[in-house]
């Protein structure tokens, strides 16, 4: 989850909802998202931090997890540390927002840029941009969709609306 108030990704146990740590260093994260990378044998979780125009890439792999717990016994996640030198910032447009990973090929990661009203896409093997694209006004959340057995996949983006388009729309990438 994302908590604006103290600018922290708390993590949580899911069995009981207790906050486990924080992952701390953002101006004002919005959203997370995590994509695993198979051919890579990396899972990475990316925040969007509006404030610094940037999507943060934390690479799991660096997460210090204390597995000694047992079953029945404390969670195996009560130590975590956070390795803040191998995160990656990557810049997006203004103001990003929503952000989503493609969940079927895992090949892709896109951030919403509500001030500049488009998107964001970054390839999730190298984390580079591979391209920012317009969509309708001020966009704040999108998600991925498998389409015709997996034959299409696009991206649907909420469009809070603006001047230009002032009852909102949805968006295709």
């Amino acid at each position: 989850v994302v908590d604006q108030r103290t600018a922290t990704v708390p993590v949580l146990d899911s069995r009981n909802l207790k906050t486990l740590g924080r992952f701390t260093g953002f101006s004002s994260p919005r959203d997370v998202t995590i994509s695993t990378d198979f051919s890579l044998a990396r899972t990475t979780m990316y925040v969007s931090d509006f404030a610094a125009n940037a999507l943060v890439a934390l690479d799991m792999q660096a997460i210090t997890v204390n597995f000694g717990g047992q079953p029945g016994a404390p969670s195996p996640c009560d130590a975590i540390k956070d390795n803040q030198k191998r995160r990656t910032i990557i810049q997006t447009g203004r103001g990003p927002t929503g952000v989503a990973a493609d969940s079927f090929l895992l090949g892709r990661v896109a951030s919403t840029n509500t001030l500049d009203s488009s998107i964001t896409v970054v390839n999730v093997q190298d984390n580079t941009v591979q391209g920012t694209f317009e969509t309708g006004s001020n966009p704040i959340d999108l998600d991925w969709s498998i389409i015709s057995g997996g034959g299409i996949r696009a991206a649907m983006i909420c469009n809070q609306g603006g001047l230009n388009d002032p009852l909102g729309s949805v968006s295709l990438y």
